[in-house]
């Protein structure tokens, strides 16, 4: 049994503090004949005796003479002889010990002879120490090798291995079970203990860049037995150290495009080092990120030790970096990470970059589907992800819900879809093709590119319509301007003079008499004199149809509907529901009769115009 007492005193933040530590150790085996234990300053070598001593150290060159206990401790040697059994320990170069090479293996031996005389007796015991040497190495398979040579002591068929750490040696078969390896070649015995076995030590540096070390306190326990069945136990603690290690922290880029965010992950973090900020596109943030922030950090724990943290943010988050090549038609998401970390306890910063590009190829814009019906056009637009780099117009004017209403147009839009109707007759259709059987026209919905409003594609539909359709079609009556312009106006005067008017005349049915009087030779048609209650004459300019327009009870207060005509024709008809000639029709014989047309954009599709008449 052993007994262990001291007082361990610890000095922190300028103010000391005493711990009594004490600990009773008792063998769990019986003692060997001789055991010698190799440690990390010294060797020493026990063995079964008794009585006073005298020693002498044996070299291979000379005899060196004796000496009694009390002169080997000033020395620097230990003897003691306690409960039968004789101790001996010396530190590691003395002048007394040899240092040589077994089997290539470094080793320091002493050899020291002790006797003692009792009455006519001599009692004499050799006390060998020899210890391996060998400071072990780091190898690229991640093993810290150690050897010893297999024959430093007498033995008859081979020696048993035990090995450990922490002073916890255990046997060869379940050492090899956990990943160590001992084999046996060319005399040595070869150990090999992988770098993260259990009761290892690490610790994490920053030197410019971030290293690390491992530490093993290796334990060994090497049994012999000779030809007279003395055995030996031979122990070695070494303390193994690997060298400065560079310390790989690596990103994987684990994005989902589909999934709309950044994925990345950052690993192989060492179980001293934490993450304590992280600065997305030149934006810091201190972890842990707030309960409303939309990034999320998840920390990944491994049993080997290391952890590390998964990184999650939107594409369309505000700190994400986006470039859109129009004439690839590709898109990048763009998010530059510098993860900060801290190696504990001194919290060390240890900084690691990374640069993130989804790329998404063939980003389209938006194409719409139309469909016409006798009341207008629908067009219909199905959500993709990156609809939002371009804008819908109609000409100049963004498409939006303001402008829809405005203009008459019935807009409805949710997360999966976008319609838009457009009733004849409404702003933004071009006309052409007007003829008296018929028109065409088009409704276009342009697509520019947000950023530029450069005009990328357009969506038109167009229709082509019988003037026959026109009437067949209810809709709400477009009326016709008043004016202070009447058919007396001169500038109706080609139109008379193309109808023949001065040859003509209708009469009444039931009287016979003309409705307009028979112009004398010379004379003007009534309908081209002066006006009545002026004192003189004033020709004025000729109407244009550019000076016509129509109002439309579907569109809002102020705004009207320019006249464009595709033809003139003039007509005589006679006035056969008029009772009062002069009231409704005054000294008029006839009107003329106006045909424009409407233009709509559906080809092989009915739609209507509508008549006016001055």
């Amino acid at each position: 049994m052993f007994f262990f007492n001291f007082n361990l005193i610890a000095t922190h933040k300028e103010k000391e503090a005493s711990y009594a530590l004490n600990k009773t150790c008792t063998l769990s085996l019986q003692w060997s004949h001789r055991e010698v234990t190799c440690e990390m300053n010294y060797m020493e070598v026990r063995s079964t005796t008794s009585s006073d001593w005298q020693v002498t150290f044996q070299r291979p060159e000379k005899q060196m003479p004796s000496m009694n206990v009390s002169q080997a401790r000033k020395r620097g040697y230990t003897f003691d002889s306690r409960d039968g059994r004789l101790l001996f320990r010396t530190p590691y170069g003395q002048p007394d010990s040899l240092s040589t090479e077994v089997e290539d293996v470094p080793v320091e031996a002493v050899y020291a002879t002790v006797f003692s005389r009792q009455n006519w007796v001599v009692l004499m015991v050799d006390l060998l120490a020899a210890c391996s040497m060998y400071e072990g190495y780091f190898d690229d398979g991640g093993y810290m090798m150690w050897k010893t040579p297999e024959a430093l002591y007498p033995s008859v068929g081979g020696t048993q291995i035990r090995i450990g750490l922490n002073g916890d040696p255990m046997e060869q078969l379940i050492a090899e079970k956990r990943g160590y390896i001992v084999e046996k070649h060319k005399g040595t015995v070869h150990i090999s203990i992988p770098y993260n076995a259990e009761g290892g030590h690490r610790k994490s540096f920053v030197i410019g860049s971030l290293y690390e070390f491992y530490a093993f306190d290796l334990s060994v326990e090497q049994i012999s037995v000779d030809r007279d069945y003395v055995d030996t136990m031979l122990q070695f603690r070494r303390t193994l150290v690997t060298p400065l290690l560079p310390c790989t922290i690596f990103t994987h880029n684990q994005t989902v495009l589909e999934e709309q965010m950044f994925t990345i992950y950052l690993g192989n973090v060492p179980e001293d080092v934490m993450l304590v900020s992280i600065q997305l596109n030149e934006q810091d943030f201190m972890l842990p990120f707030t309960n409303t922030s939309t990034y999320k950090v998840t920390e990944v724990l491994h049993p080997n030790g290391t952890h590390g943290y998964t990184l999650k943010v939107l594409f369309h988050d505000p700190v994400v970096k986006q470039k859109f090549f129009i004439e690839d038609a590709v898109l990048q998401f763009i998010l530059d990470i510098n993860y900060t970390l801290a190696v504990l306890p001194g919290n060390e910063s240890y900084y690691r970059l990374a640069s993130i590009v989804a790329l998404f190829t063939d980003v389209s814009p938006p194409t719409f589907d139309a469909v016409c019906s006798e009341s207008g056009i629908r067009f219909k637009l199905n959500h993709q992800p990156f609809d939002y780099l371009w804008e819908l117009t109609i000409g100049l004017d963004v498409l939006t819900s303001d402008l829809a209403d405005r203009r008459g147009y019935i807009l409805s839009n949710d997360s999966q879809s976008l319609q838009l109707d457009v009733p004849l007759a409404t702003h933004g259709y071009k006309y052409q093709d007007v003829t008296l059987k018929g028109f065409s026209g088009t409704f276009e919905i342009l697509v520019r590119v947000r950023e530029t409003s450069e005009v990328q594609t357009s969506c038109g539909s167009a229709v082509v319509i019988s003037s026959s359709v026109l009437h067949q079609t209810p809709r709400k009556t477009v009326l016709p301007p008043l004016s202070n312009r009447t058919l007396y106006h001169p500038s109706f005067l080609p139109l008379y003079r193309a109808a023949g008017l001065p040859r003509h005349s209708q009469e009444n049915a039931q009287t016979g008499e003309s409705l307009l009087p028979k112009p004398a030779q010379g004379e003007l048609h009534p309908a081209v004199q002066p006006l009545r209650g002026l004192s003189d004459f004033s020709p004025a300019h000729p109407i244009t149809p550019a000076e016509c327009f129509y109002t439309d009870p579907t569109v809002c207060c102020g705004r009207r509907i320019p006249n464009r005509l595709s033809g003139l024709k003039v007509s005589e008809r006679p006035f056969h529901n008029c009772t009062n000639k002069t009231h409704c029709c005054g000294e008029a014989p006839f009107f003329i009769l106006i045909h424009f047309l409407r233009i709509s954009s559906c080809p092989n599709k009915d739609l209507y115009g509508f008549p006016g008449a001055i």
